[in-house]
């Protein structure tokens, strides 16, 4: 079997409300089989989740770029930004810049799950998950299915 990669649980996420969907990226990768990779997805999943659960407070404060650089935003995907940026922070899980939405308070997301990572380019990786209501329907898909796959070979699910 080929090695894998590792998902790095030092990641900063971005919500898109619309689309249900977090991406993140950066990190140095390390190469596990896996077994480690879905121990990792699991802790990932995990820190998320009680940090969603958290119910930590959003924070957005404008600010000059070199500014936010110092109170330690992390910028993501490479990005260019303007003289002038926006800083989100989660209590001091995620400080980030960014000029996309996000929500008043972590508990608003309701619920986080891993459904992919991939790499995008040479040292960075992208993970996409489902939040909210998007988690319900996903895991009510895999139970359609595994109803079927029960019916299938006469078993229960």
């Amino acid at each position: 079997m080929l090695p894998l990669v590792q998902v790095v649980p030092e990641m900063n996420l971005n919500l898109d409300p619309e689309s249900g969907l977090i991406g993140a990226g950066g990190g140095d990768l390390i190469i596990v089989s896996m077994d480690e990779i879905n121990e990792e997805i699991a802790k990932v999943e995990e820190l998320v989740n009680k940090e969603i659960q958290a119910a930590l407070p959003v924070v957005t404060e404008v600010m000059n770029i070199e500014e936010a650089k110092k109170t330690g935003a992390m910028a993501l995907f490479g990005e260019k930004y303007a003289d002038d940026v926006r800083v989100v922070s989660m209590g001091d899980f995620s400080k980030e810049l960014c000029g996309g939405t996000h929500v008043a308070n972590t508990s608003i997301i309701g619920s986080f799950k891993l459904v992919s990572e991939a790499g995008v380019a040479a040292g960075v990786r992208r993970i996409e998950a489902l939040t909210g209501e998007g988690v319900f329907a996903y895991y009510k898909e895999i139970e359609s299915k595994l109803a079927e796959i029960a019916k299938l070979v006469k078993g229960t699910p």
